[in-house]
């Protein structure tokens, strides 16, 4: 079973849907050209339905060009709905499922809304990520939009590799900082990394850190960071977010060190759920295809399509 990811919403019926399969049946092509020509069937009709997407928000042309250099030609709905909350400056509390496009709704405006801050000096961003691979993976996000004419710096910082690496990359200078809380933690302590800049914080599957007791570490971390700043923005993306969650996430938010009256109204987030209607089921983004295969060839199948799908 391979998953696809694509940029139109499926919205279709039941019988809809079943025209395709009996194309496939009637059709001599073989299954390569045939998934080349749904591919691409479905960039036309997406570029109908939205081409004014990157316009309506506000998005850089030059972002734009980026983003359809890799075939995104429009946006997926948390998106759309949580770009403007972001440039704003509000705090968010956004529950979205893995597949559904999240990681790129917190690039796109943290990159429109601090583009006059990108200095390649001091870090603006922050964003936490339970693991390694997550980290790579919306760094590879940030990294991916920056080009000659929209340029930014973003430095990774993780364990599992060498720590002296990553303090010679934030020494140099950067704009954007995406890691794992543990890693963070220890170059605040061995003060390589500083904190009076971030403007805003992105806990990305925050329910995952705070399950694998990442907790105190964010907790002293934020409580670093609003030492440094009077307010600074908070968005948590999560896949389920419970009340300990929601608890947690309302704790961290508040600056204990902030002695202003309206600290709590102005800290109090928006909370966008894209979850509760799905029931547990796959979102609407992601698209399953079945492709029947001998066992012996299930190997080479897997490869040659992922290859060409990705």
């Amino acid at each position: 079973m391979l998953k696809k990811r694509t940029r139109t919403n499926s919205t279709n019926s039941n019988n809809e849907e079943s025209k395709p399969l009996k194309k496939m049946r009637k059709s001599s092509k073989n299954g390569e050209e045939l998934l080349k020509e749904k591919k691409e069937e479905e960039i036309i009709l997406t570029q109908i339905d939205d081409q004014d997407d990157f316009e309506k928000l506000g998005i850089s042309q030059h972002i734009a060009a980026r983003l359809k250099e890799k075939s995104i030609v429009s946006l997926f709905e948390v998106q759309k709905k949580v770009f403007e909350p972001v440039v704003s400056g509000k705090n968010l509390i956004v529950a979205s499922l893995t597949g559904s496009g999240k990681t790129l709704s917190f690039v796109l405006p943290l990159i429109t809304k601090h583009k006059d801050s990108f200095k390649q000096q001091k870090p603006v961003i922050m964003v936490m990520a339970p693991t390694r691979e997550l980290s790579i993976q919306v760094g590879r996000e940030f990294s991916d939009l920056s080009s000659e004419n929209y340029k930014y710096k973003t430095v990774l910082i993780y364990g599992g590799v060498s720590i002296e690496d990553q303090i010679q990359k934030l020494r140099a200078g950067c704009d954007i900082i995406v890691g794992t809380p543990g890693r963070i933690m220890d170059m605040i302590e061995r003060k390589e990394l500083t904190l009076k800049n971030i403007k805003t914080v992105v806990l990305d599957e925050a329910d995952k850190m705070l399950n694998m007791g990442f907790q105190e570490q964010i907790e002293d971390i934020f409580g670093q960071i609003h030492q440094s700043r009077r307010h600074t923005q908070v968005c948590l993306f999560s896949a389920t977010i419970e009340k300990w969650v929601k608890d947690v996430a309302n704790s961290i938010m508040i600056n204990k060190h902030d002695d202003s009256e309206n600290k709590i109204k102005e800290s109090e987030p928006q909370f966008i759920d894209l979850v509760k209607d799905l029931g547990g089921r796959t979102p609407k983004t992601v698209q399953h295809l079945a492709v029947n295969t001998l066992k012996s060839d299930k190997v080479t199948t897997i490869a040659d399509l992922s290859n060409y799908l990705l």
